[in-house]
């Protein structure tokens, strides 16, 4: 993971996702993480997937 453009590719993601987090109407990280671990269709329409049948 520290060659080639990974590093730049992983923090393209880890800013990404704390991006998708500050959009949950909550007090923290962790406790977006965990709203999102118990609401799955509302964490797949955040990323645009859509919802399952």
């Amino acid at each position: 993971m520290r060659m080639g453009a990974a590093p730049h590719v992983l923090a393209a993601i880890r800013n990404a996702v704390v991006h998708l987090l500050a959009d949950i109407d909550t007090d923290n990280r962790p406790e977006a993480i965990e709203w999102l671990q118990i609401h799955h269709d509302e964490a797949r329409a955040l990323i645009g997937i859509p919802q399952s049948e």
